[in-house]
């Protein structure tokens, strides 16, 4: 069984401001925030908290907060090896996560791919150094910290290789869009919603974001992958970021 760790930008915090009350929870005593520790003695009140639990939500309470973000790596290790959560889910790009959560085997931490997919904040920053060597001290089957992504924006991955994969995939279930869709496409991901200037331009969007939705319809039906999935709703998120 998945179990995930969504790592998020907000600080969900839940006080109790009546006057002379106490907040509603119990205050725990961590004895260090440093990643690199895996003596988590200190943590072992959460196996009872999260007993049955299959996500978690790790906060912030800013982008750039350098000893929360030690903190959670810390917290993330501790989930994967003592209470099997598998799976880190980040506010960075879906596609883009899932093209890096394939190469992780085939890189190091020099070249990890998760400093292209996760957004720059977080993979450029020292603390984000000890996850990237621990993601890469696991690459076998059984104790995989797998990395993904929620986020609907574009990443550098899905613009260099979105369209070529989609396309790939349309051709090999025989679902042929003509040349001229593909380039328009790809002129819309260049210059984004701006580009869509004219009448004939929003007519052109409108026949190509449905045959494009009737071609995922088709392909999912047929191979309901996750992989397949994934690409459908990237591109469902795309169309949403270019309407907002």
């Amino acid at each position: 069984m998945i179990k995930f760790l969504l790592t998020l930008w907000i600080f969900l915090l839940h006080i109790h401001f009546a006057s002379g009350q106490p907040g509603p929870f119990t205050v725990q005593k961590i004895r260090t925030i440093d990643s690199k520790d895996e003596d988590f003695s200190d943590l072992q009140f959460l196996k009872k908290t999260l007993e049955n639990k299959r996500v978690v939500l790790l906060g912030e309470q800013s982008h750039g907060d350098g000893a929360t973000f030690e903190a959670k790596v810390r917290l993330i290790k501790f989930l994967h090896q003592q209470m099997d959560f598998d799976l880190l889910v980040f506010e960075s790009p879906m596609f883009d996560n899932f093209i890096a959560q394939g190469k992780i085997t085939s890189s190091n931490v020099a070249t990890t791919p998760l400093k292209e997919s996760i957004f720059w904040l977080w993979s450029e920053t020292k603390e984000f150094e000890e996850l990237i060597k621990y993601v890469h001290k696991r690459p076998v089957p059984g104790d995989t910290l797998l990395i993904g992504g929620f986020d609907c924006q574009a990443g550098d991955y899905f613009n260099d290789h979105y369209l070529q994969k989609m396309r790939q995939l349309f051709d090999s279930n025989n679902i042929r869009l003509e040349p001229s869709l593909y380039e328009f496409l790809e002129r819309v991901k260049e210059g984004g919603a701006e580009t869509i200037i004219d009448p004939q331009d929003s007519a052109n969007f409108l026949r190509a974001q449905k045959l494009v939705y009737d071609g995922f319809e088709k392909v999912v039906k047929t191979s309901p992958s996750k992989r397949n999935q994934m690409m459908q709703q990237t591109f469902r998120s795309w169309m949403t970021m270019l309407a907002f």
